[in-house]
C-alpha cells in the first residue's frame, strides 16, 4: 500500500508541474488575468486528494484557491505544492541555480534539467520585461515605406 501511495502522489506532483507550467506561460503571454474554472477546480481535488493520502500532515498548510484565483497565484500555489512533495529535488535544497554558463569554444550551453523546478526569480523578471518591450514596440507608431 506504501508504495502505491508513493506513486500516486509522484504522479499528482508531475501533473501540478504541468500545470505551472501551464499557468506560467498563459501569464506570460496575456491569455487572461483570471485562470480558468478548470484548472481552480483541479488544482483543489489534487490537494483534496493529497489530504486523503498524507499522512505527514504537511498538505495542512496549504489552502484550497478561490474561484476567480489568478494564473500568477494558480502558478505559485502549484510551485509551493510541489516543493513539499517533490522527493526529487529534496536532495539539493540550498543549491543555487546554475543552470547555464560559456564557453569560448561553444557559446552559451543551458542544461535543460535546470528548469524542471520552474524558472529563478531573475528569469522570470527578465521574461516580463520582455514582454512588456515587445508590446510597446508592437503599439508604436510605424513609418509607411514611401515616407523613410
Amino acid at each position: 500500500m506504501e508504495a502505491n501511495t508513493e506513486q500516486l502522489m509522484q504522479r499528482l506532483v508531475g501533473i501540478l508541474r504541468r500545470m505551472a507550467r501551464t499557468a506560467r506561460n498563459n501569464q506570460w503571454m496575456g491569455v487572461s488575468e483570471e485562470a480558468d474554472d478548470y484548472s481552480i477546480d483541479q488544482f483543489n481535488r489534487i490537494l483534496d486528494r493529497f489530504k486523503a493520502v498524507d499522512t505527514t500532515g504537511a498538505h495542512e498548510v496549504f489552502a484550497p484557491l478561490p474561484p476567480k484565483s489568478t494564473w500568477s497565484s494558480l502558478g505559485s500555489a502549484c510551485r509551493d505544492l510541489i516543493a513539499c512533495y517533490d522527493t526529487e529535488s529534496r536532495g539539493d535544497p540550498g543549491s543555487d541555480w546554475n543552470g547555464f554558463w560559456t564557453d569560448a569554444r561553444s557559446g552559451i550551453w543551458i542544461d535543460k534539467k535546470a528548469f524542471k523546478c520552474g524558472m529563478p526569480p531573475e528569469i522570470n523578471e527578465f521574461g516580463e520585461f520582455l514582454r512588456d518591450k515587445i508590446a510597446e514596440w508592437q503599439r508604436r507608431s510605424r513609418a509607411k515605406p514611401e515616407e523613410r
